[in-house]
């Protein structure tokens, strides 16, 4: 299985292909569809603070007691997340990109063969089934892929979005379109 990786800036979250810069998933939709309305600059926190949780404990070093308060029960809704479903996630935050169409992003997570995960503190959104296509479309076969949006919720639940592998076609034609505008943008608008 080939799975492609690109150069990443983390400070700048900016991913480079064969030395030139190239557009992340969620920068595409954005792009097109405008900033999520939850992502202030607390939506923002709280979700790089679940985020680097779950990076720990799904590498097993996690020190749990060092949590703040707010992160355990969103880190406990993904433990019961994992037991519910058999998660073991084989990648975990790991940049990727499409050979072919040149874009990046980093799946929260994935397990080969079975599912392409993102977990949110917020609410599922309809852009996300065009995101987690996005991510499906950078592995090999991706129509094999279940995709699954999960709602860590503050009370130490989850909400599980799974999303149809029969909309998979139409999700990633659509994210295709917005690459398309996101590259037309690009040359044609510099500045």
């Amino acid at each position: 299985m080939v799975i492609h990786i690109p150069e990443f800036d983390e400070a700048q979250h900016a991913y480079v292909i064969d030395g030139k810069p190239a557009p992340g998933v969620t920068s595409i939709i954005s792009a097109c569809l405008g900033v999520n309305p939850f992502w202030t600059k607390e939506g923002r926190e709280s979700g790089r603070a679940t985020h680097l949780a779950i990076h720990f404990y799904a590498q097993d070093d996690l020190d749990y007691d060092s949590l703040d308060e707010a992160t355990k029960p969103r880190l406990d809704a993904y433990i019961k997340f994992c037991e519910d479903h058999q998660w073991k996630p084989d990648l975990i935050e790991q940049p990727l990109y499409h050979p072919t169409l040149r874009y990046c992003g980093t799946p929260d997570q994935g397990q080969l063969d079975r599912a392409v995960v993102d977990f949110k503190n917020g609410p599922h959104l309809p852009q996300h089934a065009l995101q987690l296509a996005a991510y499906a479309n950078m592995l090999p076969n991706p129509l094999q892929y279940e995709r699954w949006g999960v709602q860590l919720l503050d009370i130490g639940k989850y909400k599980l979005e799974p999303y149809k592998k029969q909309t998979m076609t139409a999700d990633f034609n659509t994210f295709n379109s917005m690459l398309n505008v996101w590259n037309w943008r690009k040359k044609w608008m510099r500045g």
